[in-house]
């Protein structure tokens, strides 16, 4: 996988952050912070399939995002992840990204994008908007000073907004939105190797078919962190995230299939 070189690289470097900052180490016996604010940089690699059905003319065309409307594949963004304790065994996350991306290409194929057709060689400006929050609350049944296990529910929101017009008749354009609540119910764990290291990972899964909508979610996380300082340390992460959903809503009509994946480099604020 491309991310191996980085996260060897980074592994290399925490393992020389832990031989110079060992005597900065706080207490030796783990406290559980009340508060832990992750902010950093998520390194995404993207896949997503979009469908935008008409009323007058049926099923549209399934289009790639990346191949078909020349999207990134890969994009940086800020993410914030935040995690409050409300009790020993209680705690409420929260975390915020935008996977928002434009682009303009010159397609090769005839695409029907909702009550939009569009012919071959067709010049495109695209958006493909995508918010992403995640909240939810986990109580930890188990809570040791070197394990802790729980179990979490919670909400996965998306928000989509969609468009494609001619580059060259901006009057020429179809769009479409939906903002995708999702309960998920989940598996929380961490395992505190020393008073430097700890090891977090977290699954989180959804499953619908209701009405008008049917989908599918599994996001998955696991994190080496370095308690670097005393309410500062840095954390590496790896995030894989697959969601589907077919939707025949007023404002959304259609099929999104997207899968991302990637690490997440930050700084963590504790106390």
């Amino acid at each position: 996988m491309k991310y191996l070189n980085h996260l060897t690289i980074n592994l290399k470097y925490l393992i020389l952050i832990y031989g110079l900052m060992t005597p900065l180490a706080h207490a030796e016996t783990r406290q559980a912070e009340i508060f832990e604010l992750d902010i950093g940089t998520f390194i995404t690699e993207r896949s997503t399939d979009v469908r935008i059905d008409s009323k007058t003319l049926g099923s549209g065309t399934t289009i790639n995002a990346e191949d078909d409307l020349g999207l990134r594949k890969n994009k940086d963004v800020l993410r914030l992840d935040l995690s409050v304790r409300v009790g020993e065994n209680h705690r409420l996350n929260l975390a915020y990204y935008d996977l928002t991306r434009n682009a303009r290409r010159v397609t090769d194929k005839v695409i029907q994008y909702g009550d939009l057709v569009l012919p071959a060689s067709s010049e495109l400006s695209s958006e493909f908007g995508l918010e992403i929050i995640k909240a939810g609350y986990t109580y930890s049944f188990v809570n040791s000073e070197t394990v802790e296990v729980g179990v979490s529910a919670g909400v996965f929101v998306q928000r989509y907004e969609t468009s494609i017009e001619l580059t060259a008749n901006s009057s020429i354009r179809e769009s479409a939105s939906m903002t995708a609540p999702l309960p998920v119910l989940g598996l929380r764990g961490a395992w505190y190797i020393n008073q430097l290291w700890q090891v977090k990972a977290s699954l989180d899964v959804f499953s619908l078919d209701y009405d008008d909508y049917k989908g599918r979610l599994t996001d998955v996380v696991i994190a080496l962190e370095h308690n670097t300082f005393e309410n500062i340390g840095f954390g590496l992460a790896y995030n894989a995230t697959h969601f589907k959903l077919e939707a025949e809503s007023s404002n959304f009509q259609g099929e999104v299939n997207l899968d991302y994946d990637g690490l997440m480099l930050y700084t963590q604020i504790n106390f």
